[in-house]
């Protein structure tokens, strides 16, 4: 890669990779996540670092094999395993004028890591009271 990446996005690939505990710092109050397991986008940046650290979790790690860049755009490529079922994807990331990330948008396959993934976050989500409420699931 003959370019760095932004601190923002750094810190996101070492979240999955679980080289730092938490991405805070480095997303917009209104963050927009768009995950592969579910078919609308969930925003707010209290839900999205929720999640983003549950899935963190569940992954055991991923490893980040290519990454492209065009303009404030990023795109990771990974791979990983859930369940012993072996995946890979992009993550895409948007980020704003002052570096922070605006937008995650997760591709993965094949669906039964997938659905897997959206199994295993569900229990983080029930287990999470202030989760499940911002997502809607609970008064």
């Amino acid at each position: 890669m003959l370019w760095q990446l932004p601190p923002s996005v750094a810190a996101f690939q070492a979240l999955f990779e679980r080289l730092v505990p938490d991405i805070d710092a480095h997303l917009r109050d209104d963050v927009e996540l768009r995950p592969p397991t579910y078919g609308k986008a969930w925003t707010g940046k209290e839900l999205v670092r929720r999640l983003l650290g549950y899935a963190a979790q569940e992954f055991g790690g991923l490893v980040y094999t290519d990454a492209w860049c065009n303009g404030d755009r990023f795109v990771l490529r990974f791979e990983g395993e859930i369940e012993g079922k072996r995946f890979s994807g992009v993550d895409i990331l948007c980020l704003d004028g002052d570096g922070q990330i605006a937008l995650v948008e997760i591709f993965a396959r094949p669906p039964t890591a997938m659905l897997a993934l959206r199994d295993r976050m569900g229990v983080h989500v029930r287990n999470d009271p202030l989760a499940a409420r911002l997502m809607g699931l609970a008064a």
